[in-house]
């Protein structure tokens, strides 16, 4: 036998290669939605933005995790009724 045809014969005792751990699944996507205002309040976000050093939806993402919080204390669960134990409101 040579050289070339023992390098075509399987070998039956090499171990299976490892199968790697599947990959994380990606972080889930925010989400989007829109804000009507007018452009005077419009003018004063950006300001208050360029004050602040963040943009227009950083502030608005901070203002509606504010009131969410604020009103997870108020009904006394932070899913506001979307989970399974009774808390929905007024329950």
């Amino acid at each position: 036998m040579g050289t070339q045809e023992a390098e075509k014969i399987p070998l039956a005792w090499r171990a299976p290669l490892a199968v790697a751990a599947p990959p994380p699944p990606p972080p889930a996507k925010d989400k989007s939605c829109a804000v009507r205002m007018s452009a005077h309040d419009y003018e004063r976000l950006g300001i208050l933005a360029v004050k602040s050093c963040v943009s227009r939806q950083q502030l608005l993402k901070d203002a509606l995790a504010q009131f969410l919080a604020d009103k997870a204390r108020d009904y006394g669960c932070a899913c506001l009724g979307a989970c399974n134990r009774d808390c929905a409101p007024g329950g």
